[in-house]
Order: structure tokens, then sequence, then C-alpha cells
């Protein structure tokens, strides 16, 4: 029977000598209409322009590719780092966008000009009660425009954007979180380890299960205890605006993203007990491997 433990062995044993970590949105004033109008050109005119350009992968034309590769096929430099025996990455291509220009834009520089510009923006009732912004000029840093710029507020998800930028640098862009099982010094609790991974699929518990029956039945044909361990994390598992059928509890340990249909994205009903469900679905794929 699958049940949660509170602490994973910080030395884990292995009675086999070999394996001890298995991985796996009013209208408004003119001015609001001559802004969306010209937003809205100029988002025909790009895609237009990208359209032309021909095929693109991963921010560069095929073409550009192919072409910098049969050129320099020496190897790029902006590609990170290879790991061990990995292809030879494709060269760097030349820049498909040139640098941004220095040319000083006409924009208004007085307050009450940009409180008239951005007035039907910032007071449209989409936003809610409470709205901040702040206009800063680029080249000198000085504040031309602000509202509740000093008020602390909780922010957006775009937080998100500075969470995966601390990490790559900590941790680099090879580092990867990792899902295990530790057996215990005597041989008996078999404890599947949540590691924090939000990519964990069936597919991937299925084959880590798969290895570690293999190797118990290396070992005899006695019976373990499996246990699984959610330490990693602490603090609330769930989002402050409580509960919601599409937020599953952030644990360490969950499988398909909690997701309790056969969906890979989108909105989905989720488990109340994703790391249960883990652990339960690994005792099943380890009966079936024997």
């Amino acid at each position: 029977m699958a049940e949660p433990v509170e602490e994973p062995s910080n030395r884990p044993s292995d009675p086999w000598g070999r394996i001890k970590n298995l991985k796996s949105k009013r209208n408004g004033s003119n001015t609001w209409q001559v802004v969306a109008g010209s937003a809205v050109l100029g988002l025909v005119v790009a895609t237009g322009a990208v359209l032309a350009a021909g095929p693109w992968d991963n921010g560069q034309r095929k073409a550009e590719r192919q072409l910098a590769a049969a050129e320099h096929p020496t190897g790029g430099v902006h590609h990170g780092r290879r790991l061990p025996g990995a292809p030879e990455p494709a060269p760097s291509a030349p820049a498909v966008l040139g640098a941004l220009d220095t040319v000083t834009r006409s924009a208004p520089q007085d307050p009450a000009s940009l409180r008239t510009a951005l007035a039907p923006l910032i007071g449209a009732p989409e936003l809610g009660t409470r709205v901040a912004a702040s206009v800063v000029d680029a080249a000198t840093g000085e504040q031309l425009y602000g509202r509740g710029a000093a008020t602390p507020m909780t922010p957006a998800s775009t937080v998100k954007i500075a969470t995966a930028t601390a990490a790559l640098s900590a941790l680099g862009p090879d580092h990867r979180i990792a899902t295990t099982v530790r057996l215990s010094e005597d041989g008996r609790t078999l404890t599947l380890v949540g590691g924090g991974d939000p990519t964990l699929d069936t597919a991937a518990l299925r084959s880590l299960a798969t290895a570690a029956a293999k190797a118990l039945g290396e070992d005899g044909d006695d019976p373990v205890r499996l246990a699984y361990d959610t330490s990693r994390y602490t603090g609330p598992v769930r989002h402050p605006i409580g509960k919601n059928p599409n937020i599953a509890p952030v644990t360490a340990l969950m499988v398909d993203e909690g997701r309790l249909d056969d969906s890979d994205r989108g909105p989905a009903d989720r488990s109340k007990d994703p790391a249960g469900d883990a652990a339960r679905a690994f005792a099943a794929e380890l009966t079936a491997a024997g």
C-alpha cells in the first residue's frame, strides 16, 4: 500500500550494490481608436513580412540556417553547452533583425498629455479596481507618468519569467529535475521520491517502475512496502484563490500534471491528491512489471 513519508533517506542504501537512484482583454476617445487602428495595421504588415520571409523554425528562417550550416561547418556559439555524446550544433546564422535605432520618436512628454492618452486604457473596468502604471523615459530614467507606481502589489503571473531566469542562472540549462526511487537500508521499503518534475508523465513513470521491478527481482522475491515522499516542497499546496477544479494541489510528485482525463493542454479537472495518485499508479506499474 502506498503511503506518504515525511523525509527521504539522506543516505539511501543499495542492497544490490548497484542502483541507488532510478531517474526518470470600452471603446474610448479618438486617441484610443487611432492607437488601436495603428496597432492592427502594424500587426497585419508584420505578419505579411514574416509570411513572405519563408518558413521559420525556432526563431530562425530555415533557409538561413541551412545556408549558414553549409558555409560554416565548424559549429555555432549561441546554442548553449553541449551534452556528452550529443550531435554537433548547427552554426549560428546572421541576425535576422537589425539593432534598434536611436531616432527620437514624437510622444507626449508632460503628465497632462500622458493622462489624456492613457486614461481610456487604464480606466477600463476590465482591469479591476487596483491598477498601477508607470511611464519612464528610457534615456533619462525620469518617470513621466505614474499611477499607483509606488504601491506594493503582488506581481501577476509574469513573475514566472523572473523565476525561470533565476533558475537557469543558478542551475544551468542542462539541469534536470529527477523523480527517483530509493530502497531502505533493510531492503523492505521502496520510496518514490518526488523532485518536483512538472513534466512527469505516465510513460516515464512506467519506465521507472519497470527498472525498479527488475532491480528488486534480481535481489529475490521478498515483498516490499511502497511509500512516497513529497518533502521537497514546503508551504501551502493551494493557490490563495482557493479551490479550483483546474488547479491541482502543488506537490513535488504528480503525474500528467494531475489531469483526470487524457488531455495534455487546456483546462481540465485535476486530482485532489496528485501525489497519492502518482504513488498508486506507480504501484500498479510495479505489479504489471512483475
